[in-house]
């Protein structure tokens, strides 16, 4: 048995963006997550779900959801939940009923943080179904809007209501600027004034259809708890 720790994590993911073998970066995860202790600083379910990433970054789909079958059915905690990551991969393989099912199962649980809320409307708004992006983008604003948040926590509900913003513009709806949504956020620091992104013109494709790739942020520090959404 094997401890994984944080600086291992940030070492192999460092090492997979630097030598573009995210082939190997993934094996080497999936094997760490076969080997590692229980009382591990990484638990076996989040290297998972970091093999499953490096999957997707390789364009193995199929082995991403496998990756992310084995998190789920370990069922240990993730930072980003392996439904929500399992749900992107199976779009990328046009298994969209299976992919919603996915979702449908995270709804009825309720998503426990913000890093899930952003991945799930990034990934619906890739592949362009605005309308359910929507949906959840709105309930995670909803969900942490009014609690008191770390500075790090204000960042990604900002990250979210970017992204928000950009699907109302898409679906034409009235907009509600991002700072005074934000402002009403009991953050640890002062809301600065938001400058408004740039709309952007319709995507093609259909909802389902394989469509650009969520990027990765950088949202490894859990993002804390929904207090009312669960």
């Amino acid at each position: 048995m094997t401890r994984v720790t944080t600086a291992d994590l940030d070492r192999l993911e460092f090492h997979a963006v630097q030598s573009g073998d995210h082939i190997a970066v993934a094996e080497e995860l999936i094997d760490l997550a076969n080997r590692v202790a229980a009382d591990s600083e990484i638990c076996r379910a989040e290297l998972f779900v970091r093999a499953g990433e490096q999957w997707e970054m390789a364009q193995e789909a199929e082995r991403a959801a496998m990756a992310y079958q084995r998190a789920i059915d370990d069922g240990g905690e993730t930072i980003i939940d392996a439904r929500a990551l399992l749900a992107g991969a199976l779009l990328e393989l046009n298994r969209v009923g299976e992919a919603y099912a996915q979702l449908d199962r995270l709804r009825a649980v309720g998503a426990r943080n913000l890093p899930t809320y952003i991945h799930v409307a990034e990934t619906l708004l890739a592949h362009s179904d605005l309308e359910n992006a929507h949906v959840w983008a709105t309930r995670g604003v909803e969900c942490f809007r009014h609690q008191d948040v770390s500075p790090y926590m204000h960042d990604l509900l900002m990250e979210l209501l970017r992204i928000r913003y950009r699907i109302r513009l898409d679906l034409g709806l009235g907009e509600r600027p991002p700072r005074r949504t934000a402002g009403r956020v009991r953050s640890g620091r002062p809301v600065r004034p938001t400058t408004a992104p740039p709309a952007r013109g319709p995507r093609p494709g259909r909802a389902g259809s394989p469509g650009p790739r969520p990027r990765r942020s950088t949202r490894r520090r859990g993002g804390g708890r929904c207090r009312s959404c669960t």
